[in-house]
């Protein structure tokens, strides 16, 4: 379910905020949003290359993780009594750590927290890039 206001979300259930092309999540607590980032402007300016930069795991508001965007709700599949522990998990990393767009970012943190780490963006661009290179070789015969 998407969402411009208070989610419809309890907590341990993933949230990804719409960027454009890319996502960002973040494990909701039950009013506030607990997330993965590059740790500042500099950090965010080098994620693109694929190495490992300073990151920060921070609990914010709803309001500030959505920034006014779409929010969608990815409903826990966790046993009942479980998601708890999941935030509260998540609340331990909370603090400076490092940063990896293809291999630590937010949406491997937030899927994480539920016993699922993975990220259906990387695994996509990844998906992506194979075909392109396929097809670069078939068409130049490299």
């Amino acid at each position: 379910m998407a969402s411009k206001g208070t989610p419809d979300a309890k907590p341990g259930d993933k949230l990804e905020r719409s960027d454009g092309p890319i996502s960002h999540w973040g494990l909701f607590t039950g009013g506030s949003v607990i997330h993965k980032g590059p740790a500042d402007q500099e950090a965010s300016s080098k994620i693109a290359t694929g190495k490992t930069v300073p990151g920060t795991v921070k609990e914010e508001s709803y309001e500030t993780f959505s920034q006014g965007r779409t929010v969608t709700v990815h409903k826990s599949t966790l046993p009942s009594g479980e998601n708890t522990k999941a935030v509260a998990e998540a609340r331990k990393q909370i603090g400076s750590t490092t940063y990896n767009l293809f291999k630590d970012n937010c949406e491997h943190f937030a899927t994480s927290a539920v016993g699922e780490r993975r990220s259906t963006q990387v695994e996509n661009f990844e998906r992506v890039a194979k075909n392109v290179d396929g097809h670069l070789k078939e068409e130049f015969k490299l």
